[in-house]
C-alpha cells in the first residue's frame, strides 16, 4: 500500500517515508516516531525539526496514519493493524512554546487518531466484501487516500477555525468535538 504522511498546520502532502510499527503504543524510539496513546500526551521535547525560514506559524506537527498487516483472514474479513504517528523529525516549534499552542498541536494528533479509527472501521465495512481476492489491495488503497484526505482537510479546518490555536473559545469548541469524535470511534480503537 503507498502510504502518505499527513502534514499539520498546512495543506502540503510529503511521501512517508518507512515508520516503523513495533513500537507499542505511546512509546517512541530514540527519537523515532510516536505512536497515539490516550496516556501518552505531546511534550515541547517530541518537536525536533527545526523551523524553517519564511513561515508565519509558530508550531507545526507531523503525523502520519500508518497501515500494516493488511490482509484477508481465513474467515473471509479483512484485517489491518492502523496507528495515528507523531513524527518528531518533521514536527518544529518557533519561539515562545506556550501550554495552549501544546493543547493545539496535541488536537492534531488526536484528530489523527480520530481518523486512523475511522479508517479502521472503513477498511473492515468497505474492504472485506472484496475478500478474498486482488481487488482487496485496491480497495484498501481508494479508502486509505479518502480517510488521510479527509484527515487532512479537517486538520487544515482545525487550523483555521482555531487561528493556529489563537481563538480560545473555538480552541474549547474543537477540543470539545475531537473528543466526541473519540468516543464515538471508541469501537475502533487501537487493539
Amino acid at each position: 500500500m503507498r502510504r502518505r504522511t499527513g502534514r499539520v498546520s498546512t495543506t502540503a502532502i510529503a511521501v512517508l517515508v518507512a515508520v516503523s510499527t513495533a513500537l507499542p503504543a505511546g512509546l517512541a524510539c530514540a527519537g523515532g516516531p510516536i505512536v497515539w496513546s490516550a496516556g501518552r500526551r505531546l511534550r515541547w521535547s517530541d518537536f525536533r525539526a527545526s523551523p524553517p525560514r519564511g513561515k508565519e506559524i509558530r508550531a507545526l506537527s507531523g503525523w502520519t496514519i500508518e497501515p500494516s498487516g493488511l490482509r484477508c483472514g481465513a474467515d473471509g474479513t479483512f484485517d489491518a493493524r492502523v496507528r495515528a504517528v507523531f513524527l518528531p523529525d518533521r514536527s518544529w516549534v518557533r519561539g515562545a512554546a506556550s501550554g495552549a499552542l501544546l493543547a493545539h498541536e496535541q488536537g492534531h494528533f488526536d484528530l489523527a487518531e480520530v481518523y486512523a479509527r475511522r479508517l479502521r472501521r472503513r477498511l473492515r465495512d468497505e474492504v472485506t466484501p472484496y475478500c478474498p481476492g486482488k481487488a482487496a489491495a485496491a480497495a484498501a488503497q481508494r479508502v486509505y487516500d479518502d480517510v488521510l484526505d479527509a484527515a487532512e482537510r479537517e486538520s487544515a479546518r482545525y487550523d483555521a477555525d482555531t487561528d493556529h490555536g489563537q481563538r480560545s473559545e473555538q480552541q474549547r469548541r474543537w477540543r470539545q468535538r475531537i473528543s466526541a469524535a473519540l468516543d464515538r470511534e471508541s469501537t475502533f480503537r487501537d487493539r
